[in-house]
């Protein structure tokens, strides 16, 4: 199923009252640089974010959230600023609202790709209490759902989508 067709469904699953929605940071007073992950499974609880940039896409995702830490997953980088993520989609100070999906340029996939490895995610495994860090990967394979603040991901506990603050 394409990107179209599943936030069509989902929707479809809303209005019929299969699902509930959690709205991600609806009045924007998250702590400035917040980031999360909704790890993609079968829950009842979708996932609404604000992205696209100036477009203000409103998306949906069946999953769980896990909140993220900031820290650079390479101890030695600065920590992780959701600004190097906007500045992605953005040129100078415009936002470029129509790279989404296959119109994002490969520098800036290549870019988005090199700072999403920068964040940290753990993974929680049986008789493993502390738990194993390792970094997000973009996840290629649904290069189509690229948009700002919606970036999908791949992590040890499956696939997902990164968010964090849209710039508008």
């Amino acid at each position: 199923m394409g990107f179209i067709e599943e936030q069509n469904a989902l929707y479809a699953r809303v209005m019929r009252e299969e699902l509930r929605v959690a709205e991600v940071d609806p009045d924007g007073t998250l702590l400035e640089n917040w980031l999360a992950v909704v790890i993609r499974h079968s829950t009842g609880v979708v996932y609404r974010h604000q992205c696209a940039g100036v477009a203000c896409e409103h998306r949906l995702t069946e999953g769980y959230l896990v909140m993220l830490e900031r820290t650079a997953f390479d101890v030695d980088e600065p920590p992780i600023k959701t600004d190097e993520l906007i500045q992605v989609f953005h040129d100078g100070d415009v936002c470029m609202w129509p790279w989404t999906g296959r119109a994002v340029p490969e520098e800036r996939i290549s870019w988005l790709e090199k700072l999403v490895r920068r964040i940290p995610y753990w993974a929680y495994e049986a008789g493993n209490p502390l738990g194993v860090r390792s970094a997000l990967e973009l996840d290629l394979e649904r290069r189509e759902d690229i948009a700002e603040a919606w970036i999908p991901v791949l992590t040890p506990d499956g696939t997902g989508v990164l968010i964090y603050e849209n710039c508008d």
